[in-house]
């Protein structure tokens, strides 16, 4: 055994290649510095100090073996801090301690004869990295950035041409099981690729508008003489299938095209929509977005076959199902969605951006396409899924959820209206009592909706709330207050029950009442957003409005 460094004694000032222990704000504990190994194949780096004997390490190491890694001198385990604090450390305080440990990580990886590594959880991410929000960015290669002062900038040493696959700790498997997927596809992936076994990704030929429409020509020509199914993807400039249409685009296995709708000439506009109304296959995701957004525009999405997010639901059913997370997991793509993401808040709407996004929604089609292909169906179709029947049955439920959305719910606006001076007058009441009531304890101008007049009145009132907010403040929820109705002090039964009235009709109104006539459209029917495995157990959900959850009706 070896170490990277000389001796663990640290020096009395900074020096290059130590940590910073006087600055940090964990000074007062002690380091716990890793053992290295100069020829170690593999280099994972930890948050806090590796112990192989936790169910962390445990779990670590069962998968570690799963993808041919059982050797302990393969590996080098290292952390990103070389203490572990009793509790997570605030924000400012993590950076600064990350700060102080960079100078050790960089020695260690400049003395690390790959050029890649594996990093787990959201301190090695901040470390190691320009990003934040880990979710984003697990499961591709991401180059090693360098600490310049308090911030990060792409240095010229060694480290800079580094790059690190960051994964989820495997603590959070131990409370999530599912997640050991996620770590275990990561791990097989950075470790295929560290031994070479896995080529580097590439993305197909893309033609944009922005390479000139002869050549988007060209390009539909090539399209059009294979009969192949398409992936199909659109970009619109907000989350709504009526906001305005960017791009739309079209891919098989060699080639992907977009075209930016507003802008693209007729002839090529009519061509895209004589493929998307035509007879060959289509793949999306989230497809009933796509569906409906060329509904809108009076385009007929034909033979819509297959969804990558119901293939998801059947393969990895308790983890999450968007295109970024799924490229991640099942592919060695690089992190383009993120990517995108970050070049502005604004990139679905600016103009500035109109190139990238054009090229992200090509990108996106092209995906839809692969994953389906090389992934899904013939992950479905092995003997350990059996998931061919599942599927099938989720795409049907697809196109019933459709049919749903095209007829709508008609609504009674006559009703409406009624039940919204009903519910008024109730909401009114329920205030004026309350007002009355909060007065006779010395609290002017009552307002329920105020946590500290609620707070002010059942101290008043001498009732005691038995849980606390997460500030500490004491908790009114509806438990509580339904606690409090069974009171043997009538006082505190009237309170609990005026509230508890007017929290539910306020409810009733804002949820059903005041938004719904902005969802009525023109044939006077609302058009909810069915999903026929929203919800984690795959049930059905149902959103803008959420239908599933209105309230029976009942006498107050």
């Amino acid at each position: 055994m070896s170490q990277v460094f000389e001796s663990p004694s640290l020096p009395s000032t900074p020096q290059p290649g130590y940590p910073n222990c006087e600055q940090c704000p964990l000074k007062a504990l002690k380091p716990k510095f890793p053992t290295l190994k100069p020829d170690a194949a593999l280099y994972l780096l930890h948050e806090y100090p590796y112990t192989p004997t936790t169910k962390a390490g445990e779990l670590l190491k069962t998968l570690l073996a799963r993808i041919g890694v059982t050797k302990s001198d393969t590996v080098n385990h290292s952390s990103a801090l070389l203490c572990k604090p009793p509790k997570p450390l605030p924000p400012k305080l993590a950076t600064q301690a990350l700060k102080c440990c960079a100078p050790r990580v960089e020695k260690e990886l400049e003395a690390h004869p790959g050029d890649k590594i594996i990093g787990f959880g959201p301190l090695t991410l901040e470390l190691l990295t320009d990003h934040g929000h880990i979710s984003e960015w697990t499961g591709a290669f991401l180059p090693i950035t360098r600490w310049v002062g308090t911030k990060r900038k792409p240095g010229n040493a060694v480290v800079s041409k580094k790059q690190a696959l960051i994964t989820i700790n495997p603590g959070i498997a131990l409370a999530d099981p599912p997640q050991k997927v996620t770590i275990l596809h990561h791990l097989a992936k950075g470790w295929q690729t560290i031994n070479g076994l896995l080529p580097p990704w590439t993305w197909p030929r893309i033609v944009t508008g922005f390479d000139g429409w002869d050549a988007v020509r060209a390009a539909l020509d090539e399209l059009e003489s294979r009969d192949t199914h398409l992936g199909v993807d659109t970009e619109t400039a907000g989350l709504a299938v009526t906001d305005e249409l960017k791009d739309v685009a079209l891919a098989d296995e060699y080639l992907a095209i977009c075209a930016q709708w507003p802008k693209a000439p007729e002839d090529i506009i009519q061509r895209f929509i004589t493929l998307l109304q035509g007879p060959r296959l289509k793949v999306l995701q989230n497809g009933m977005f796509d569906y409906f957004v060329f509904r809108e525009r009076k385009i007929l999405l034909n033979n819509f076959a297959h969804d990558t997010t119901a293939a998801a639901a059947v393969l990895i059913p308790r983890l999450p199902r968007d295109l970024g997370f799924l490229s991640a997991l099942f592919t060695n793509a690089d992190r383009y969605k993120s990517d995108f993401r970050a070049l502005s808040a604004n990139a679905w709407r600016s103009e500035e951006k109109a190139k990238e996004r054009a090229i992200y929604c090509a990108r996106d089609a092209f995906m839809c396409r692969y994953l389906l292909d090389n992934e899904f169906l013939p992950r479905l179709q092995t003997e350990i899924h059996k998931g061919v029947e599942q599927y099938e049955a989720l795409m049907a439920e697809i196109h019933i959820a459709i049919r749903m959305r095209s007829w709508g719910v008609w609504v009674d606006q006559a009703a409406l209206t009624k039940h919204h001076k009903h519910l008024s007058r109730g909401i009114a009441g329920a205030a004026r009592q309350l007002k009355k009531l909060g007065a006779s304890y010395g609290i002017d101008d009552f307002n329920p909706a105020a946590p500290a007049h609620i707070k002010r009145l059942f101290t008043a009132l001498k009732a005691t709330s038995p849980a606390l907010t997460a500030s500490g403040l004491p908790s009114y929820t509806a438990d509580i207050l339904l606690g409090f109705t069974e009171s043997p002090v009538p006082a505190i039964r009237y309170a609990a029950r005026l509230v508890l009235i007017w929290r539910r009709l306020t409810k009733l109104d804002s949820t059903y009442i005041i938004d719904l006539p902005e969802l009525i459209h023109a044939d006077n029917r609302i058009r909810p957003n069915w999903k026929p495995f929203g919800a984690a157990t795959r049930r059905w959900s149902c959103s803008n409005p959420n239908l599933q959850q209105i309230a029976k009706r009942r006498n107050e």
